[in-house]
């Protein structure tokens, strides 16, 4: 805190003139509050009663809450109805890696994950699962209940261009009575 020389207990704002924006020194505003800090309390109780009270408690607010806010959005990332039935120190892991692991799709990502791929590999011999085509049978419930879905579909939207059309012809109606009343 030796960046400023003050002589009094009292700031001017030439006090001020040796800030300059380095992030090592502190803002003018923390300057005041630490030494209304270090003043002690005979000095500031009389001409502020309650300022040091005010400046404590400042002190001891967070900057921002951005940093938990990371961590809940990770967390509710992670936790999903899927994935519910994870074990705290799985989860705990996953976390971790997703809020300090590199970046996805980053070269640092993609050899990490080659090297991850090589060290399971050589743990242990394991083999390859055949691969099976994958065939979707086709049912006649499903296509029933397709084809009656999509007629209700159809039957709504006439309805839509049915009551449409109407209102149109509802408001070329008037106009045309407002038109003859004018004349």
């Amino acid at each position: 805190m030796g960046q400023f020389k003050v002589s009094s207990p009292f700031l001017e704002k030439g006090d001020f003139k040796q800030v300059s924006e380095d992030s090592s020194l502190p803002t003018p505003m923390e300057y005041v509050m630490r030494k209304l800090l270090s003043l002690g309390e005979s000095v500031t109780t009389s001409f502020f009663p309650h300022l040091t009270k005010v400046v404590e408690i400042i002190f001891t607010l967070p900057m921002s809450n951005a940093w938990p806010e990371r961590g809940f959005s990770k967390l509710k990332l992670t936790k999903t109805t899927l994935r519910n039935i994870l074990q705290n120190d799985i989860l705990q892991s996953l976390l971790q890696v997703s809020l300090n692991g590199p970046k996805p799709c980053s070269e640092h990502a993609d050899t990490l994950i080659q090297n991850s791929v090589y060290n399971w590999k050589a743990v242990k011999a394991r083999r390859k699962l055949p691969r099976v085509p994958l065939t979707v049978p086709s049912t006649p419930v499903e296509n029933e209940c397709f084809n009656g879905i999509a007629q209700q579909e159809y039957e709504k939207a006439l309805r839509v261009l049915r009551l449409a059309k109407f209102a149109q012809k509802v408001a070329e109606l008037e106009d045309d009575a407002g038109s003859e009343s004018e004349n």
